[in-house]
C-alpha cells in the first residue's frame, strides 16, 4: 500500500479579534498558573514547620477527589461515558462538515483559536488519506441510519404503548393445541318447573345451504363436476368423492368446505308450539324469552355475581370429527400429517371456550351469526394421517349459558364434510344443479336462499 505524510490542514484567519482575544485568554491562565504555583510552594513551607499532619491530609484530600472524579464518570453508565467523550474536545475546538445529501464529505472546517483549519477531500484515491476520508464518510453514514431508525421506533412506540397498558392474558407455549380435549363445562342447574318448560320446547337449529329457495336439494351433475352450494356459507359444494389408488371403493357423494372460502355459521332458536294435542308447529323463539324463563326462578340477590354467560346467550364454536359421540371433541392438529401453522385449524385461530374469543358469538333477537373465518392452510382431509385418514368432519356449535349447556336442544351440529384446499377440481363457480323431477337441472344463482341474512 502507497504511504503519504499525515494529512495537514490550510490555515485561515476569519477573526482578527478573536485571535487577540485568545491571545489575552492565555496570558491570563498563565498568570493564575505561576499565582498557583506560588500558593502551593508558600503551603509546602508552611507543612514544614509543622508536625506533618497538613501533609498527610493533603494527600487524603487529593485522593478524595480523584476518587470522587473517578465515580462521577462511571455513575452514569455507558451512555454518560459515550457523552463526555463527545463534548471533551468542545472547548479546544469546533468544527463543521460540508457534504451532500449523500454524506459525501467534500471538507471539514475545524476552528480553534480564531484560525479556521481546513481539510478537503482528497483527490488521490490511492492514497492512505483517502482511506481515512471514506472512514469518516461512512461513520456518518452509520450516523444518519441510526437517527432514521430511532426516529422510527419511536413512532412505533407511541403506536404501541395504548396497547400494552393492560395484563395480556399468556400466550399458550408453541407446540402446545391450545383447546383441551377435555372441556370443563359451565353447568348449573334449573328449578324443576322451570326445566320443564324449557327443555323439549326450545332448541338450536343452524342454516345449512343443501337445497334451493324451492326444496330442490343440491346434488352433482355427474361423477366429474359437482354442484356448489354456498359461496359463503355452510357447505361450499357437494362433489363425489373417491379415494385414490388402484381397487379403492366405489365414489361417495360429499359436502366440501373449502379453506379457499370464508364460512358463515348461523344458528336460530326455535320452540314447538301446540296447535293440537298430536300436533307441534315450530316458531322461531327470542332470547329474551328463555332469559326471562331462567330469571323468573331466582331473586336480584341470587343473581347479583352473575357474569355475562348467565345473563346472555353465547354460543361457541368448533370442530370435531363426525364420528364422535355426543361430547364435544375437538379435533386435534395432531391428526394431520404436516400439522398447521400454530397448531390452529380456523383462521382467524380458535381459542378456548369461556375466553372470550372469536368463535365465542352472542344470539341476539333469536338469531346468532359467526361470520366470515376460514379454515386454515393444511387443516384438510388429505393431510389427515393415517390414523384418522377417511374421517369426515363436523361442526358443533354449544350454548355457553350454564343453565343451557347441559340441555338436550342447546348443541347443534352440522352434516358432516371433507376439507380441501381449493373447489374447482370438484366445483365451478357459481354453477349449481338440483335433483328434480326431471331429473339433474341447472339451478340459477338467484335460487340460492338467503336464511334470512
Amino acid at each position: 500500500m502507497p504511504t503519504s505524510e499525515a494529512p495537514r490542514g490550510r490555515k485561515r484567519t476569519t477573526d482578527p479579534e478573536g485571535i487577540e482575544a485568545a491571545k489575552a485568554a492565555k496570558a491570563a491562565k498563565a498568570a493564575k498558573a505561576a499565582k498557583d504555583a506560588e500558593a502551593a510552594e508558600a503551603a509546602e513551607s508552611s507543612d514544614d514547620d509543622g508536625d506533618g499532619n497538613s501533609e498527610k491530609e493533603a494527600e487524603e484530600a487529593q485522593s478524595s477527589e480523584e476518587l470522587g472524579e473517578e465515580q462521577e464518570e462511571g455513575g452514569g453508565g455507558e451512555g454518560e461515558v459515550v457523552k463526555m467523550r463527545m463534548a471533551e474536545d468542545k472547548e479546544r475546538f469546533t468544527y463543521k462538515v460540508i457534504e451532500d445529501e449523500f454524506c459525501n464529505v467534500s471538507s471539514v472546517v475545524f476552528t480553534r483559536d480564531g484560525e479556521e483549519i481546513v481539510f478537503d477531500r482528497p483527490d488521490d484515491e490511492e492514497s492512505d488519506d483517502w482511506l481515512m476520508w471514506r472512514l469518516m464518510e461512512k461513520g456518518r453514514v452509520a450516523m444518519q441510519r441510526n437517527e432514521v431508525l430511532t426516529r422510527h421506533l419511536s413512532g412505533v412506540a407511541r403506536i404501541v404503548q395504548p396497547y400494552t397498558s393492560f395484563d395480556a392474558s399468556p400466550r399458550p407455549a408453541p407446540g402446545l393445541y391450545v383447546i383441551p380435549q377435555k372441556i370443563n363445562w359451565k353447568l348449573k342447574s334449573l328449578p324443576e318447573r322451570v326445566l320443564k318448560d324449557i327443555e323439549g320446547k326450545y332448541y338450536l337449529t343452524l342454516d345449512q345451504t343443501v337445497s334451493d329457495v324451492h326444496g330442490n336439494k343440491y346434488c352433482p351433475r355427474d361423477e366429474d363436476t359437482g354442484s356448489m352450494c354456498a359461496t359463503t356459507g355452510f357447505p361450499h359444494a357437494i362433489a363425489y368423492q373417491r379415494e385414490k389408488g388402484r381397487g379403492k371403493g366405489k365414489a361417495s357423494i360429499e359436502y366440501i368446505v373449502g379453506s379457499c372460502n370464508s364460512v358463515r355459521l348461523t344458528v336460530r332458536l326455535k320452540k314447538r308450539v301446540a296447535v293440537r294435542p298430536t300436533e307441534n308447529k315450530l316458531e322461531n323463539a327470542s332470547a329474551e324469552e328463555l332469559k326471562n324463563l331462567i330469571t323468573s326462578a331466582y331473586t336480584p340477590t341470587d343473581m347479583e355475581h352473575w357474569g355475562h354467560y348467565e345473563n346472555d346467550l353465547y354460543l361457541y364454536a368448533g370442530l370435531e370429527f363426525s364420528d364422535t359421540g355426543e361430547e364435544f371433541k375437538p379435533v386435534p392438529a395432531s391428526a394431520f400429517r404436516k400439522m398447521p401453522a400454530f397448531n390452529a385449524l380456523f383462521a382467524p385461530a380458535e381459542s378456548p371456550p369461556y375466553t372470550n374469543g372469536f368463535y365465542e358469538f352472542e344470539m341476539r333477537a333469536g338469531v346468532a351469526s359467526l361470520k366470515k373465518f376460514k379454515m386454515a392452510k393444511g387443516a384438510s382431509t388429505a393431510n389427515l394421517n393415517k390414523e384418522h385418514k377417511g374421517r369426515l368432519f363436523r361442526f358443533v356449535i354449544k350454548t355457553l349459558n350454564p343453565f343451557l349447556c347441559g340441555l338436550s336442544g342447546f348443541t347443534v351440529r352440522s352434516l358432516p364434510f371433507v376439507i380441501k384446499g381449493v373447489l374447482h377440481n370438484d366445483a365451478k363457480s357459481q354453477e349449481r344443479f338440483v335433483q328434480t323431477d326431471e331429473g339433474i337441472v341447472a339451478s340459477p344463482p338467484s335460487n340460492v336462499p338467503n336464511h334470512g341474512k
